[in-house]
C-alpha cells in the first residue's frame, strides 16, 4: 500500500517515473496520449480525495474498475436456460480511492464520495446500520435497499463481504469496527464511464469498492470470490447474476470471454479480430421506454403513453427468466406423457434420450437447463449414447419444443425456449467462428475470413430477429413481423421446419425486447450497407442501445450513417479488466 501523498508527488513530477510508466503501460499499452490522460485522471482522484478527508500520510488502495460490454448472446445467462455469453471489458473506466484511518468514536463510519457530487452526493452512514440491516433480512438475499441511490450500492456490496465469507467477513468486520472508512470515485477524461447504455457501470462501481476492500483490511478473495460480490443487487431488489463482476475481473486487454452460467465461469478467452471485423456502441434516440427518464418521449411520439409503458412492462414479464423455467418443467413433464410425444412425432428413443439430457445429474428432473438441447450440449451425448444420428438433433428439439405451450399463465414460453435454444446455438457458432477469424495467419486462411465475417453477421441478423417488436406504439398496429413466417411458433410451422433441413441457429424464436422504431433503423442500416453492417439490440432493450458489428473498412462510413440519425456511436476498446494499481513507494 502506498500513501496518498506519494502518490500526489509521483503524479505531480513534471515526467513520469519508471515505476508509473510501467503502472501505465501494463494497463493501457503504449499509447502516450492515453496515458497522459490517465495520469491527470488519477491526479485528480488523488486530489479531490484529500478534500473528501483523506489523509496525506495514511496509505490507500487504488483501483482501476472497467465497464462491461456484451458483444454477442442476449438474454442467455438465465435460471432455465443456464447458457453462455460474450463479453469484454471497455476501455472506458472509473478510478476508486479507498483508505482506513483510526476512528476517534465509538461508531466508526464509512464515507462515500464521488467527484461528481451533484449527480451522486457524499453520503456518511455506520457499519452496525449495515448488520441492522443483514439482521432484518435473517440470512435471505431479499431487498433491503433501493436502487436509485448510488450509495445503496455500496452498502449492499459491504453487506456481502461482511457477511458471506467466513473468517474474513470477520476480519472486516472488525476492522471497520474501530477504523472510519472513506471510499472516493471518479470517472473523467476520454475514458469515463458511462452510467448508461448497458456498460454495467453499478458492477463496476461495487468491483472498485470490492477490489479495494479486500487489500486494505488485509483479506484475500479470489477472483470468484468477487465475482459473487454481485449477488448484493439482490439486497436492492434487482434479480442479477454474475457474469457482469466475472467479465470486469478476468478480462484482458484486446480480449473477448466466453463465459458460462450456473454456474459462471470462464470457459474460454481470445483476441478479437479487428482486422477483419469491428463492433460499434450506439445509443440511439430512442430511450429505455420503461425508465421514468423516458417519460417525455413516450408522450411526443406514441399514440398512447400510458398504454406503451404497460406494453413495454408486459413484454418484460411475459419474456423474462422465468419464461425459460416454465418452458423447461413443462416440456419435463408432457416428455412423460406417451400420447403428446406420439403426437410430436417422437420416438421412445428420442423421448429417452432427451430425457437424460435435461435431467440433472441426481436425477431431479424438475431442474431443467434447456442449454442441454443446444449444440454441444448433453443431448448430443445422450443420442450417441442411445445409438441415435447425432445429424438428426435440431429435429428432435423442434418436436421437443412442440411439446411446451405458446403460453403458460403470463409467461410466451414456446417462444422463448425456442429463442433461448437457438441463441445458444448462435453464440457458440459465433465464438467458433470469431477465434477462427484471430488464428487466420496464412493466405489460404486469410481468404476464408470473409465468408467467416459474413457468416457472423448472419448470426448476428438472426439474433436480432429474434427480439424484433410485434406492436409499433406509434400507431398501435402490429409491425410486419407479427405475422412473418420466421415469427410463427405454431405446432404446425415447427413441424414444417423439422420436415426440412433448417439450421437451428436460423430461427428466431422471439424475446421481443426491440421497438419498431429500432427495428426500422437497423433494417435500414443493412440495406444502405448490403449486409455488411449488421445490429441488435443491447443490453435489457426496449429502447437505449445498440451492437453493430461491421466489416472494418466500413466502420467510419456506418459510424457517420449512424451520426446522422442522432446516435451516439462508440467504437467497442476491448480493455484491460478490472484491477488495483500498485506504485510501490519502496
Amino acid at each position: 500500500l502506498s500513501r496518498v501523498g506519494h502518490w500526489l508527488a509521483v503524479l505531480n513530477e513534471s515526467s513520469s517515473s519508471s515505476a508509473l510508466l510501467s503502472l501505465l503501460s501494463d494497463r493501457y499499452g503504449d499509447d502516450g496520449t492515453i496515458h497522459e490522460d490517465r495520469r491527470e485522471a488519477l491526479k485528480e482522484l488523488l486530489t479531490s480525495s484529500v478534500a473528501e478527508g483523506f489523509q496525506r500520510e495514511l496509505p490507500c488502495v487504488v483501483v482501476a474498475s472497467s465497464g462491461r460490454f456484451r458483444l454477442f448472446l442476449g438474454h442467455t445467462d438465465f435460471a432455465g436456460l443456464g447458457g453462455p455469453t460474450i463479453d469484454c471489458a471497455t476501455a472506458e473506466e472509473l478510478l476508486a480511492v479507498l483508505q482506513i484511518s483510526p476512528s476517534s468514536t465509538t461508531s466508526p463510519l464509512i464515507h462515500v464520495s464521488n467527484a461528481d457530487p451533484t449527480k451522486y452526493p457524499r453520503s456518511t452512514f455506520s457499519l452496525d446500520s449495515i448488520q441492522s440491516k443483514l439482521a432484518e433480512a435473517g440470512g435471505e438475499l431479499k431487498q433491503l435497499w433501493a436502487a436509485d441511490s448510488w450509495e445503496n450500492y455500496i452498502k449492499a456490496a459491504l453487506a456481502v463481504m461482511i457477511s458471506k465469507f467466513p473468517g474474513r467477513s470477520s476480519t472486516i468486520r472488525e476492522t471497520l469496527s474501530n477504523h472510519d472508512l472513506y471510499f472516493h470515485v471518479s470517472s473523467t477524461h476520454s475514458l469515463a464511464l458511462s452510467s448508461s447504455g448497458g456498460l454495467s457501470s453499478s458492477s463496476s462501481l461495487t468491483g472498485a469498492f470490492t477490489l479495494g476492500l479486500g487489500p486494505l483490511t488485509g483479506t484475500t478473495f479470489s477472483l470468484g470470490d468477487l465475482t459473487q460480490v454481485d449477488t448484493s443487487e439482490q439486497y436492492l431488489g434487482k434479480k442479477m447474476g454474475t457474469a457482469d463482476k466475472a467479465a470486469q475481473l478476468h478480462a484482458e486487454r484486446g480480449k473477448v470471454l466466453l463465459l458460462g452460467s450456473y454456474p459462471v465461469r470462464v470457459l474460454d478467452s481470445a483476441p478479437f479480430p479487428s482486422s477483419h471485423l469491428r463492433v460499434l456502441r450506439a445509443t440511439l434516440p430512442f430511450p429505455r421506454i420503461t425508465l421514468n427518464s423516458a417519460a417525455d418521449y413516450r408522450i411526443k411520439n406514441y399514440q398512447d403513453a400510458d398504454s406503451a409503458l404497460a406494453w413495454a412492462k408486459s413484454v418484460l414479464e411475459r419474456f423474462s427468466f422465468s419464461s425459460y423455467v416454465v418452458a423447461g418443467r413443462a416440456l419435463i413433464e408432457n416428455l412423460q406423457i406417451e400420447q403428446k410425444t406420439r403426437e410430436a412425432g417422437l420416438t421412445k428413443t428420442e423421448v429417452l434420450a432427451l430425457l437424460n439430457a435435461l435431467s440433472e445429474d441426481n436425477g431431479k428432473r424438475n431442474e431443467v437447463m434447456l442449454r442441454e438441447l443446444a449444440r454441444g450440449g448433453r443431448l448430443e451425448e445422450k443420442m450417441k449414447e442411445l445409438g441415435l444420428d447425432v445429424g438428426d438433433r435440431q429435429k428432435i428439439v423442434l418436436r421437443a419444443v412442440k411439446l411446451i405451450p405458446e403460453s403458460i399463465d403470463r409467461y410466451s414460453a414456446r417462444k422463448a425456449a425456442l429463442y433461448g435454444i437457438a441463441e445458444t446455438e448462435r453464440g457458440l457458432e459465433y465464438w467458433q467462428l470469431l477465434t477462427r477469424l484471430a488464428n487466420h495467419h496464412d493466405q489460404q486462411s486469410s481468404n476464408n475470413a470473409g465468408e467467416e465475417v459474413k457468416r457472423i453477421l448472419d448470426l448476428v441478423g438472426w439474433a436480432h430477429d429474434g427480439d424484433r417488436a410485434v406492436m409499433d406504439q406509434r400507431t398501435q398496429k402490429e409491425t410486419s413481423w407479427a405475422t412473418h413466417p420466421r415469427n410463427d411458433v405454431s405446432s404446425e410451422n415447427l413441424e414444417r421446419l423439422a420436415l426440412h433441413p433448417t439450421e437451428l441457429a436460423s430461427i428466431p424464436g422471439g424475446f421481443e425486447r426491440s421497438l419498431a422504431e429500432i427495428d426500422e433503423l437497423l433494417d435500414d442500416l443493412s440495406v444502405r450497407f448490403q449486409g455488411l453492417a449488421v445490429g441488435r439490440i443491447s443490453a435489457a432493450g426496449l429502447g437505449g442501445v445498440v451492437c453493430v458489428h461491421v466489416l472494418s473498412h466500413l466502420e467510419n462510413q456506418v459510424i457517420d450513417w449512424l451520426r446522422q440519425r442522432n446516435c451516439l456511436v462508440e467504437g467497442v476498446s476491448l480493455g484491460q479488466g478490472s484491477r488495483v494499481l500498485n506504485l510501490p513507494e519502496f
